[in-house]
């Protein structure tokens, strides 16, 4: 039961830090801009965001499962965080800073539920 909590915080995570990257370019803030919606943070700020985020979930996978399966489970869960992202890019681009902040609160408290 643990794991399942503790990889659904990763992945969680990893959708969070996803969309951090995704806004953080200037193509999808102007797509943003476009459609009516405003990022709510600078672009470097999620840039940097994103990175803390990615580093986190690959900090967190490894000293959970070790080198050989943290590593491997710190890249599948990002490339799966990454399909959500895209879509939500692709369709909904003014929801996506929405999902992506949400997402990290609630893996914080996934996180929180998992170790107590």
């Amino acid at each position: 039961m643990a794991d399942n909590l503790f990889l659904l915080a990763v992945s969680l995570l990893s959708v969070s830090a996803m969309a951090c990257l995704c806004l953080a370019m200037n193509r999808h803030a102007f797509d943003l801009s476009k459609s009516g919606g405003r990022l709510p943070l600078p672009p470097r700020i999620f840039r940097r965001l994103g990175w803390l985020l990615v580093a986190l979930v690959l900090l967190v996978t490894v000293a959970r499962q070790g080198w050989s399966f943290g590593l491997v489970a710190a890249l599948g869960c990002l490339t799966a965080g990454a399909v959500p992202v895209l879509l939500l890019a692709s369709y909904r681009i003014t929801r996506l800073a929405a999902v992506g902040l949400g997402s990290g609160g609630i893996a914080l408290v996934v996180f929180a539920v998992s170790y107590v």
